[in-house]
């Protein structure tokens, strides 16, 4: 199996330099029985590369179909051309500190959580995640800890590129003109598409099962009256961390559901909460212990009767169905009663989504709707959605004026890269690089020396 620079640049620098969690736990599965004795290939400024480095990417990109392990030369043209890749990076990472380039606690933080929620919208619950992190030996804090330092060093680079590179890079319009012109026949088309407004309900925390609020406000009392916050999780909470007082581990506070953590955000070590209602339960937290933002929290949780939550909310549903074909105006029902922020502020306007990023169910569904027809509750991860089709848009070629902003950055990515390799050839010679490579096949290939 051979493997182009375009796969293995795709496979090996993934958006945001995040690996996939499930790529990540497979890498364990695709190196199993390599044992191989970690050491420096090379040291370019105060930055080291290890073997592992090298061979975990490795392991990715055959997890990612990228790379056949029992390729021997494959493999070896991989190892050397990503140890070029490390090696260009790394002098770009020297090079940004050595121009004083700094990137903000609240920058990497953003970053952080960005990446780990898109990781966490993988699993299909909080648990199974957390599953999957146990059953491979690890924490959600030793995640974060893994990867929040490559962060910071992609977002230093990034930074540097965007300075010295391609701040500077221009497109001029002719150009862009030029390639439309002599690609236009083989650009491809507009899909067929679907503009759509939707209406989002979800069950409403502060109006849940109410015996699981009272029945939380009673212990709260007893809480205040002096009693032990563990002794009474472990005998009213019907959370599964009741068998262990309640005790839920470390968090980091933007990990946390927005009640929650809005709840502790301001206690100290010690302190309880109130009564905070969520969608599954009414819960009490406590605070153990306070690094900062990290959080040790325990609970009692009284969970909510979640078959009465979904009649109720599909009641709701049904109602407002009722005064949508009698006639009430959708825009003015998404405002008012939509529970996605962002489409209800514009009437339930979710935009213009091609036909074919929809499910095939949905399909089918929006097939038989003429424009403006409605469609009935759906449920979507928790919620009841009502959708209204305002326009049915068949594929058809596209413009200039829609393809302009997709030519001009294709067009400015490969100048970019041409500059950045011409900026990275001249900060070589200023950096001292050193590589350690031996006869041991595992190493690959010399990269390009200086």
């Amino acid at each position: 199996m051979t493997v182009s620079p375009h796969t293995l640049s795709r496979s090996f620098r993934r958006a945001g330099g995040f690996p996939a969690l499930l790529l990540l736990l497979c890498v364990a599965a695709a190196s199993a029985g390599t044992s191989v004795l970690d050491r420096i290939l090379a040291v370019v400024g105060d930055e080291i590369i290890l073997l592992s480095e090298v061979e975990e990417e490795l392991a990715l990109a055959s997890v990612q179909g990228a790379l056949d392990l029992s390729d021997g030369r494959a493999v070896a043209a991989a190892r050397s051309q990503l140890l070029n890749q490390m090696v260009d990076e790394r002098i770009l990472l020297v090079q940004a500190r050595r121009e004083g380039i700094r990137v903000s606690r609240s920058e990497i933080d953003e970053a952080v959580d960005r990446a780990f929620g898109d990781l966490r919208s993988r699993f299909p619950s909080e648990s199974a995640f957390d599953e999957q992190l146990r059953s491979e030996g690890l924490t959600r804090d030793t995640l974060l800890a893994r990867y929040r330092d490559k962060i910071e060093d992609q977002l230093l680079v990034r930074q540097l590129v965007e300075r010295e590179v391609r701040s500077d890079v221009e497109i001029p319009e002719g150009e862009v003109v030029a390639y439309w012109n002599e690609n236009r026949e083989d650009l491809p088309p507009i899909p067929a598409s679907l503009d759509l407004s939707r209406i989002v309900l979800r069950t409403d925390p502060g109006g849940g099962d109410s015996t699981a609020v009272l029945r939380a406000e009673r212990v709260l009392q007893r809480l205040q009256d002096g009693e032990d916050f563990a002794a009474l999780a472990t005998v009213f909470s019907e959370g599964p961390a009741a068998s262990r007082g309640g005790e839920l581990g470390r968090f980091l506070l933007a990990d946390l559901a927005p009640p929650i953590a809005s709840a502790v955000a301001d206690l100290s070590a010690d302190a309880v909460s109130g009564v905070v209602v969520t969608s599954r339960g009414a819960h009490i937290l406590r605070v153990d212990a306070r690094e900062g933002d990290m959080l040790s929290l325990r609970q009692i949780v009284f969970l909510l009767d979640e078959d009465a939550s979904r009649a109720s909310l599909r009641a709701r549903a049904e109602a407002l169905l009722v005064r949508l074909h009698a006639g009430e105006d959708f825009a003015e029902l998404a405002r008012t009663e939509s529970a996605e922020a962002h489409t209800a502020a514009s009437g339930g306007e979710l935009g213009v989504v091609a036909v074919d990023a929809l499910p095939p169910a949905y399909r089918t569904l929006f097939q038989e709707l003429a424009p403006g027809g409605i469609t009935d509750p759906l449920e979507e991860e928790g919620d009841l959605v009502i959708y209204r089709l305002n326009a049915v848009q068949g594929e058809r070629p596209a413009t200039l004026e829609e393809m302009h902003p997709r030519i001009e950055e294709y067009l400015r990515q490969g100048r970019v890269q041409e500059v950045l390799a011409a900026y990275v050839a001249e900060v070589r010679e200023e950096i001292h690089i050193e590589l350690r490579l031996t006869d041991d096949p595992s190493a690959g290939a010399a990269p390009d020396t200086p």
